[in-house]
């Protein structure tokens, strides 16, 4: 499932890329990436934007997950809630489609209105699940978490020359299937595998360069 959508991805691109390279008003195509991913959360990624017409572009995002953020709840009585950032494995896999309404300006400059998908398979290492509050029964896991989502966006892309700054903002939802896999401590609270809904925000900025 998850090669054959890394590949769909990959094929519709071209065949995006084919279709409109006859065309001056759709040539070229956008390089960006997510600085903040990139430096603060050391997770490396791509973004390719390709204008389909005067108003609507596609673009395709690929990102490496060598950390992420974990929520973890105290499975006893006291002790609250805390985020932790734990080193992990995985990827991130992306599309997203823009219309660019406004008459002044065609994709892929200017405000748009943007539809996105989101596939997330990522390995999260060393996740420490607080137990009560003696910290009793607390447990080491490695979470496999598997999720996929989507969101409704709105942002304006300025575009310089060459140079591309990005800045989005929308709400989100994604499904999230989740499966402890025990390292060490107690077993007593260990999870299943679980599944769940969860609501986000998505607040964004990338850059970049235009190509061609």
């Amino acid at each position: 499932m998850k090669n054959a959508l890394l590949l769909l991805l990959f094929l519709l691109f071209c065949m995006i890329s084919v279709q409109a390279q006859n065309d001056s008003t759709r040539r070229g195509f956008l390089i960006k990436t997510l600085p903040i991913q990139d430096v603060f959360h050391k997770n490396p990624n791509v973004i390719i934007e390709k204008p389909i017409t005067d108003k609507f572009s596609v673009d395709f995002l690929f990102a490496l997950r060598f950390t992420d953020w974990v929520l973890n709840s105290s499975t006893g009585i006291g002790g609250g809630p805390s985020w932790s950032q734990n080193d992990s494995k995985g990827y991130t896999l992306g599309s997203a489609l823009k219309f660019y309404p406004l008459t002044k300006h065609h994709a892929p400059k200017g405000f748009y209105i943007s539809g996105s998908i989101r596939f997330n398979d990522i390995l999260i290492e060393g996740v420490n699940i607080k137990g009560d509050i003696d910290n009793n029964d607390s447990r080491i896991v490695d979470l496999d978490r598997l999720e996929i989502g989507a969101g409704a966006l709105v942002g304006y892309q300025f575009l310089f020359s060459r140079f591309v700054i990005d800045i989005y903002t929308g709400p989100g939802l994604k499904y999230r299937i989740e499966k402890e896999n025990f390292v060490s401590g107690s077993e007593k609270y260990l999870e299943p595998k679980t599944y769940e809904w969860v609501s986000r925000m998505f607040l964004g900025l990338s850059i970049g360069v235009k190509l061609f």
